[in-house]
């Protein structure tokens, strides 16, 4: 997996595929929510068939349940790493990688599981004031942080 990620922040399968033609290698490459509503789950298949790897930035954030359900089916896409939203709490992130261990096929490596702790649109005073949440950014980020280590999380 290659240290730098490339986004694929593209409104259709054929741009994001396109672009990709222009790497004599293979990459790491985030799929996000607009490529993956756009392309639908398929473009992971499409990309990791390319030799690429795949970042499936959908910020998983619901119930435990739902959470270790949607991260199973994930899991059966191959991509590489995966992601949850911390605010959703250790119970589910605990689920999220429960989900990728029961999901991921036999003989293939878990997707790596990392958090989003706080967006990095989020100013103090929406935090503070929209999300209730007192103090500074960074230490709701490191609380986060440290939720997503506990649950097991891979970062």
């Amino acid at each position: 997996m290659s240290k730098t990620i490339v986004a694929l922040d593209f409104s259709s399968r054929e741009e994001a595929l396109e672009f990709l033609k222009e790497f004599d290698s293979p990459v790491t490459v985030k799929v996000g929510m607009e490529l993956t509503y756009a392309a639908g789950l398929d473009i992971v298949d499409e990309i990791k068939a390319m030799g690429h790897d795949v970042f499936l930035d959908l910020k998983l954030h619901d119930i435990p349940n739902t959470v270790k359900g949607g991260m199973k089916n994930l899991a059966r896409r191959g991509a590489d790493i995966v992601n949850v939203h911390a605010a959703g709490g250790k119970a589910m992130m605990a689920a999220a990688i429960a989900g990728l261990e029961e999901g991921t096929p036999e003989g293939k490596k878990r997707p790596l599981c990392i958090a989003v702790t706080q967006l990095t649109s989020t100013s103090k005073e929406a935090m503070n004031e929209e999300q209730g949440i007192p103090g500074e950014v960074m230490d709701s980020v490191i609380r986060y942080a440290k939720n997503a280590k506990d649950a097991g999380l891979d970062g």
